[in-house]
């Protein structure tokens, strides 16, 4: 969310935003992994990840909305749709120790969109999935307008990444003024090396 944020800072002019971040499934662990539909067929796969609220429906396009509304825009409709990632070779999954074959889910999409009143639309194209051999996880926003510009991370651990940050963030959920508060409230998280 803050990467988007801070990605518009310098902009006199947007006009249109495009967030993609592709993680690792097995860095997640096993069962949460197994979440993103890996092994089922197409068809397991409609039935109980993209036609009804699974258990990781509607939490990506939280992202995109944060950051609309974090930098003043008035959201008026958002979307989600979660689609299989299926590849045409078999691949290796060390937590599973077998082959994801061709036909088997190896991964989710999440594509959202978020549209405002002012006109803007935020893309997002999340992707939770077992890696082929050489890939990284990476989360990079683009922003359109001016002046256009790109942010990009790389990430080696999601698992460790996700946790830290929620780690980092006690002192600011603590510090919040009570009930439910967005991200961007918060302010910027801070490190806790030094603690």
């Amino acid at each position: 969310t803050w990467a988007g944020i801070l990605a518009t800072a310098p902009c006199t002019d947007i006009t249109s935003i495009t967030h993609t971040s592709i993680t690792d499934a097995e860095m997640i662990g096993k069962e949460l992994m197994m979440v993103t539909g890996i092994t089922m067929t197409p068809a397991q796969y409609e039935a109980e990840i993209a036609s009804q609220e699974s258990r990781m429906g509607s939490f990506y396009k939280v992202i995109p909305h944060q950051v609309a509304d974090a930098i003043g825009y008035t959201v008026t409709k958002v979307t989600e749709r979660r689609e299989p990632i299926i590849y045409d070779e078999p691949i290796f999954c060390k937590l599973l120790e077998r082959d994801i074959v061709p036909g088997e889910c190896a991964g989710t999409r999440i594509v959202a969109e978020v549209h405002t009143q002012e006109g803007l639309t935020i893309n997002a194209h999340i992707e939770l999935r077992i890696f082929r051999e050489g890939e990284k996880e990476n989360m990079i926003w683009e922003v359109e307008g001016k002046p256009s510009l790109k942010v990009s991370v790389d990430r080696t651990d999601a698992g460790y990444f996700t946790a830290a940050s929620m780690f980092n963030r006690i002192p600011d959920v603590i510090d919040a003024e009570p009930g439910l508060q967005p991200i961007s409230k918060l302010g910027l998280m801070r490190h806790s090396a030094l603690i």
